[in-house]
């Protein structure tokens, strides 16, 4: 495991850093909600709190199009046809 840390380090390769400390047996995925991505949840945080795309993207550095598919595969997850849905879904779960 060192050895994996030692070279992911300097190329900076932060998701399999992050991979690394995950506790063993469980990722963050396998714990979310309806089987959301970390990023789908970042993304239905920020929906939640009543941020249109543009912002979720700036606020992520991502593009629009990548939010709106964060967007649809949250709704696909978790049944919702749109953001209030998926607000009050997010509420219910304690996402936020």
């Amino acid at each position: 495991m060192s050895e994996a840390r030692e070279l992911a380090l300097p190329l900076g390769m932060a998701l399999l850093l992050r991979r690394l400390d995950e506790p063993k047996g469980e990722s963050a995925a396998d714990a979310a909600p309806a089987g959301l991505s970390a990023r789908e949840l970042d993304v239905l945080k920020l929906l939640a709190a009543g941020s249109p795309n543009k912002e979720i993207g700036d606020e992520l550095s991502i593009a629009d199009k990548t939010v709106e598919s964060h967007v649809r595969n949250i709704y696909r997850k978790i049944g919702a046809s749109m953001r209030a849905e998926a607000a009050a879904w997010a509420v219910r779960q304690g996402i936020i």
